[in-house]
């Protein structure tokens, strides 16, 4: 951000003045700070392997959480992620993700939503799929003429797979909330 600013700055100050050695230096300072930026994200990825872990709210636990974790159908999803307090559809296609969808809505109608690493693979493994999610809610789920369904979802809380048992044609997992739930951010402007 701060990156973005400078180089906002810069290009500013080199149309509105005739001396380009503010500007230039600006704009170095700028390209310095991207790339170092850059540098940190690359490095941080690499030492936490594949998948990046999010911090849990230790200071503020959630109300009516449970500690035991929560036996749940999973489903890998591909190109997105699900937070707490996003409402989203997506289309669900794969044959093992249509049976998880199926227990869920028999069930109690909650589903893991874990993003799976290589978005080409078709039918990932345990081990393609993130350990991290989304306990979601299922709002919705129409099935369409071409035999796909269309699911609204509720993201709930997040969660980390414990096991994952695919002995049932589906992904069933043992899911340990981790306390992280959405906040309600009020947009009023201050009075």
């Amino acid at each position: 951000m701060l990156s973005v600013c400078f180089g906002s700055f810069s290009f500013l100050s080199l149309i509105q003045t005739r001396h380009i050695f503010l500007p230039i230096a600006a704009a170095l300072i700028a390209v310095s700070y991207a790339l170092e930026a850059v540098r940190k994200l690359r490095h941080s990825r690499r030492g936490a392997g594949s998948s990046i872990a999010p911090v849990a709210d230790v200071t503020q636990p959630s109300v009516g959480s449970s500690v035991a974790p929560h036996k749940l159908s999973m489903m890998p999803v591909r190109d997105m992620v699900v937070v707490p307090g996003m409402t989203t559809p997506f289309v669900v296609g794969r044959e093992s993700s249509v049976r998880a969808l199926e227990y869920a809505k028999a069930n109690n109608n909650e589903i893991f939503l874990a993003t799976q690493h290589d978005d080409a693979v078709v039918d990932p493994r345990a081990a393609e799929i993130s350990k991290f999610g989304c306990i979601c809610k299922v709002l919705q789920s129409i099935k369409m003429a071409d035999g796909n369904f269309k699911v609204l979802v509720e993201g709930l809380e997040m969660g980390k797979t414990l096991e994952i048992d695919d002995s049932k044609g589906f992904f069933f997992a043992t899911v340990q909330g981790l306390n992280i739930k959405s906040e309600i951010v009020s947009t009023a402007p201050a009075a």
